[in-house]
This record gives structure tokens, C-alpha cells and sequence, in this order.
């Protein structure tokens, strides 16, 4: 997730590269064309290959050893194998027939962009593998970009990570306690607290829109807190990219932590295929400290008490004029 707008290798830049191969077949016999597309002093070699019928795919190679995945993802669109070529072991990513093909473009840039450097067959496996994981994730939810609503909701939750839960424990701790991405009942979850994010923007809605009957009902042995994070629109602010290497900036991650963090934007919906989205039509937004709510006593909510089991409610709305009193000026106890 750390791949700028910059350093991208965007798909406009692979068609440049599926020309080149187009120009190669026309100048042969053979059925097939092949490109390197990385450096020769890199260990692992980074192919594009182009047959006649026009199937383009991409190759991994190392030069001396074998390089496979012993268990290979099922995803949507993509054909991955272990191949032979050549007495070499390598691995191959290929689209789907009828596939969308600007979508599986971005996926071979993407791919190509973090595997460039890496010569170390251990290596390559192992960011392949998360990789694939990611793209799975997101071919199993929806492919279009993030709605504004739901950049806002996301966007909200994100601030709270940053400013509010990672100061506090530790960084997979943090990841791992992110519910909302899984659309958990409540967006963070500790062993002493709960914490639900109402993210409002200036000039807007000044309700909460609480999910359900059951959202702000006590919690035994817990509290529960409301976080309202605080936008506004601005031509000169952030938008949603921003603000997650806001988050990378500011805390350094192990691999393993990049990587939950990472599965848990494409769960949330958001995925880097969509980055010049969000640069261009994306809300940019300025943002004020979070304000905390301790949901207790006379809060105002719906308790079982104040209906029958026969009455079902989906969702209602409680002014955040009216939660005003209950402001929480503490550390969050949160571990």
C-alpha cells in the first residue's frame, strides 16, 4: 500500500510493453513472444509473454533455482500456475477468458511494481502469496471504487486507528481489533472496551445513525464508547489515500503488519487499483480531533427495555447535540 501515484507502473505503460510484443510475433515464426521486463542483475526475472491468439500473461523466473507455490489461491478471473520452462520451475498469472481486461491490466502492474526488485526466490513467493490474497479479497467484494459515503465511513474509522487505537497497544493488536471492515456490530473490539465510529462532516447530518437495536446496548464487563470524527470538505484537503500513508508515515510496520492492514482495507473496500480515482474524484477532507462519547446510563438509545421482542429496529438516529454531556475526556481504556 505504500506504491505512490509515482511509482505505480500504470497500465498505459503495459500496453506500451504488449505493442512491443505485437511488433515481436509479426517479425517471427513462433507462436509466442516473450519480454523481460525488470533488470538482468535481478535474480528473479519478471517476463510478459503474448501468443497469437492474443492471451498475454506474466512469468516468474529465477535464474538457478525453482520457484512455486505450494498451495495456489482460487481467484475469480485469474489462472495461476506452476509452470516448466526450460528446465526452471517458475510461476505464471494469466487472465481468465471473458475477463475484464482493464481490471486484470491494474493487476499485472501491481504485481509487477512489487516484485521489480526482489531477487530471493523465498521472497517473491512469500509477497506473491500476500498479494494474490489481497486481489481475492477484492475480486470477492466489489470492483468499482468506493462510494463518497462510504469514503466518508472509512475515512472516519482510519482517523481513529491512527490517533485514537495505535498510540495505545500494539500495531496488530490494532489491526486485529478493526471489526468494521468485516461489518462487526461494533468497528473496534478490546478486552475492556468497545468502540463504535459516527464519523459526521461539517455543515451535514448532525445525527448519529445508529445500525440496529443492539448497537448501544451495555456490554457485560465492558464499556463502550462512541467516536465522532469530525470532516470537512476541502478543496485543499486529504483524500482517503492521504490519510492511510498518513497512517504508514507515522508508524513503521513489519511485513506481516503491512500485510494486515493492508487485507483489511480490501475487506473494507478499498484497494490501490482505485488510487488515481481517489486522486482526481475522490473527498478531500480537513479533520478535527475525534470526539468521544462514554455510552452509559442515560445515554440517549434504545434499550430492550423500551420494547417488546415483537418490534424489530433496523436503524434509528440520535442527535449528537444530545450526547453532549457525555463527552469522554480520558484515555480510552482500551488494553
Amino acid at each position: 500500500m505504500t506504491t505512490t501515484n509515482r511509482e505505480k507502473m500504470h497500465s498505459e505503460n503495459l500496453e506500451i510493453y504488449i505493442r512491443k510484443l505485437e511488433k515481436s510475433l509479426s517479425h517471427q515464426e513462433n507462436s509466442t513472444a516473450k519480454l523481460r521486463i525488470n533488470s538482468e542483475k535481478i535474480e528473479i526475472g519478471i517476463y510478459l509473454n503474448l501468443d497469437t491468439s492474443k492471451s498475454l500473461w506474466l512469468s516468474l523466473f529465477h535464474k538457478t533455482e525453482f520457484l512455486f507455490l505450494q498451495s495456489i489461491p482460487i481467484i475469480d478471473g485469474i489462472i495461476i500456475e506452476n509452470v516448466m520452462q526450460e528446465n526452471l520451475q517458475g510461476i505464471s498469472l494469466k487472465k481468465a477468458n471473458q475477463y475484464d481486461n482493464n481490471i486484470y491490466l491494474e493487476f499485472l502492474s501491481h504485481i509487477i511494481t512489487e516484485l521489480m526488485e526482489i531477487s530471493s526466490p523465498k521472497q517473491a513467493v512469500l509477497r506473491l502469496k500476500q498479494l494474490l490474497q489481497s486481489w481475492k479479497i477484492f475480486f470477492t467484494n466489489s470492483k468499482g471504487p468506493l462510494s463518497k459515503e462510504r469514503q466518508i465511513g472509512l475515512i472516519g474509522e482510519l482517523i481513529c486507528l491512527r490517533d485514537l487505537v495505535l498510540p495505545r497497544t500494539s500495531k496488530l493488536r490494532a489491526f486485529e481489533s478493526w471489526e468494521g471492515p468485516e461489518r462487526g456490530l461494533h468497528d473496534f473490539v478490546f478486552t475492556r472496551c468497545h468502540i463504535e465510529v459516527k464519523t459526521t462532516i461539517i455543515g451535514g447530518d448532525k445525527n448519529f445513525h445508529i445500525q440496529g437495536e443492539k448497537q448501544l446496548d451495555d456490554i457485560q464487563g465492558k464499556h463502550l464508547f462512541l467516536a465522532n470524527p469530525i470532516l470537512e470538505n476541502s478543496d485543499i484537503g486529504h483524500n482517503i489515500n492521504k490519510i492511510i500513508e498518513s497512517i504508514q508515515e507515522k508508524y513503521e510496520f513489519s511485513s506481516i503488519e503491512k500485510q494486515t492492514f493492508m487485507e483489511s482495507l480490501n475487506r473494507a473496500g478499498y484497494h490501490i487499483i482505485h488510487y488515481d480515482y481517489y486522486e482526481s474524484e475522490g473527498i478531500r477532507i480537513q479533520v478535527e480531533t475525534p470526539v468521544i462519547y462514554k455510552v452509559e446510563n442515560t445515554f440517549p438509545r434504545i434499550l430492550p427495555d423500551s420494547y417488546s421482542n415483537k418490534i424489530s429496529v433496523k436503524k434509528y438516529s440520535v442527535s449528537a447535540d444530545a450526547c453532549a454531556k457525555f463527552i469522554y475526556s480520558e484515555q480510552l481504556p482500551i488494553d
